[in-house]
């Protein structure tokens, strides 16, 4: 056993190394006149690399050596060809051989879309730079009113939603710059500023024996947004309780920061990994000669089309990108782009691919939010972020987003988003909200603290392989093939 584990830590180090070297010789090429003899050599080196890199993760995953089989997959429908990750490296390493029988032309095509990848994830790795050393430090908070233009601007939410007592009961809360990417902000809000007043609070409340109104309610008992509003009116916050939940937000901010700083330095290989495979199956898709879905061709690779999306919104979809990005709804009613791994086919037709498919299952796609994490977009642990149509979607959905992300940010995994996971998607977006608020709220039991928090990651695991392919996504276009407008 022992020896077992030691050949898998010195496969890990190995397969580090040869992502590095892959990266390198990727530089290399780009410096070199495409007509040259080391820019060939460079080329053949690269997918030498990479099929190398396929090796060392087959035998990471089957250290005797054992290889699946690769069945006719490609007669099933997209929905039904769930492959493993040992048969997704067979498939990769297929696709590479291939590559390597093709004419140098097509060779170098594919190795320019591969380029293009990695500058991608050299650009959000620059942009994590830029933020953390300019202005960010200096935010000035938002004020009410600026808060109410953020919400004209962004969401037209119902006036009677903005008047609610109750919501302006969660913005009352006074976070300093909640979202900063400096740790030592947030250190010295927590410290100096609402540490003292806390104390003094809940001395007050002790003095003149006022209610805290904390961890009181059953959240199991609340099933409906009426039950809910009635409870928290009867139940107001106090002043110690808010500032309390400011102190843990912050306290969690620094967490986010500094876990995700160690995550993109070191994790920088994983998510070159990611990128090389999104770059092996569109070179699957598109490029190397060989038996495809013929639904799954695309013309053009690498130029950018308008199109409009199925809300009408007009877009772009840039051909040659590995990553997906959407406009979402963050803390305070501002936009972001969400950043994920694309699962999907470039080109006219919509569908998931082999590696979507797999990465529908299993989550990796959406370790690129660490880079959203870094921005201050969102935290580790917070609501699950929302396009505008689906806040949108109900009155109730709305009033209930509004209230959380007055009252807590975004986040990459939340008590709603495992409990919609483990009901196999099986929840409306009112019921996800409905959990998220019965956790965030410190009025119910179990409400969130640091060890609940804990909790929820440790939960989080459990449910990564119930990734997004549940009963109720499984009729979408994502699975059963979409044309794009142009």
């Amino acid at each position: 056993m022992k020896k077992h584990w030691l050949k898998k830590i010195r496969l890990i180090l190995r397969i580090k190394t040869f992502t590095k070297s892959i990266r390198d010789y990727i530089n290399s090429m780009a410096q070199e006149d495409s007509h040259s003899l080391y820019y060939e050599e460079n080329k053949r080196k690269i997918i030498e690399k990479i099929i190398g890199l396929i090796d060392l993760s087959q035998a990471f995953l089957a250290p005797d050596g054992s290889l699946p089989e690769l069945s006719d997959y490609e007669a099933l429908p997209p929905e039904k060809a769930s492959l493993s990750l040992s048969q997704l490296l067979v498939l990769f390493r297929r696709t590479l051989t291939q590559l390597q029988n093709t004419s140098p032309k097509i060779q170098a095509e594919a190795l320019e879309i591969l380029y293009s990848y990695f500058i991608e994830l050299q650009g959000l790795y620059d942009l994590i730079f830029v933020s953390l050393y300019e202005s960010n430090s200096s935010i000035v908070p938002l004020s009410p009113s600026a808060l109410e233009e953020h919400q004209r601007r962004y969401l037209k939410v119902p006036e009677e939603i903005e008047q609610d007592p109750l919501l302006q009961e969660y913005q009352s809360i006074k976070y300093k710059d909640l979202m900063n990417v400096s740790s030592l902000h947030h250190l010295h809000v927590v410290l100096l500023d609402f540490l003292p007043q806390y104390l003094l609070a809940r001395l007050q409340e002790l003095l003149f024996k006022q209610v805290q109104n904390r961890n009181i309610l059953d959240p199991a008992s609340v099933t409906a947004l009426d039950e809910l509003r009635a409870l928290l009116v009867e139940h107001p916050l106090s002043k110690s309780t808010k500032l309390s939940v400011a102190i843990h937000r912050h306290t969690m901010r620094i967490c986010d920061i500094l876990f995700t700083r160690v995550m993109l330095r070191w994790g920088r290989p994983l998510f070159e990994l990611l990128v090389l495979a999104t770059w092996i199956q569109t070179v699957k898709d598109h490029i190397v000669p060989g038996i495809h879905r013929p639904a799954w061709k695309a013309d053009h690779l690498d130029i950018e089309q308008e199109v409009r999306d199925n809300h009408g919104s007009p877009g772009k979809i840039k051909m040659s990108s590995a990553f997906f990005m959407q406009p979402r709804i963050k803390f305070r009613l501002e936009r972001f782009l969400i950043f994920k791994i694309r699962t999907m086919t470039v080109g006219e037709i919509v569908r998931t691919t082999e590696l979507g498919n797999w990465m529908r299952q299993n989550s990796p796609d959406e370790l690129l939010q660490f880079f959203n994490i870094a921005l201050g977009d969102i935290g580790g642990i917070g609501i699950r972020t929302m396009p505008e149509h689906e806040i949108l979607e109900t009155k109730e959905t709305t009033w209930l987003y509004d209230a959380l992300m007055n009252f807590v940010p975004g986040g990459m995994t939340s008590p709603g988003s495992i409990v919609m996971r483990n009901t196999n998607y099986g929840l409306t977006k009112a019921q996800q909200l409905l959990q998220e608020i019965r956790f965030y709220d410190p009025r119910f039991k179990g409400s969130s603290s640091l060890f609940n928090d804990i909790k929820i990651l440790i939960r989080s695991l459990g449910v990564i392989n119930k990734g997004r392919v549940g009963k109720n996504l499984d009729r979408t276009e994502s699975f059963t093939g979409k044309k794009r407008e142009l």
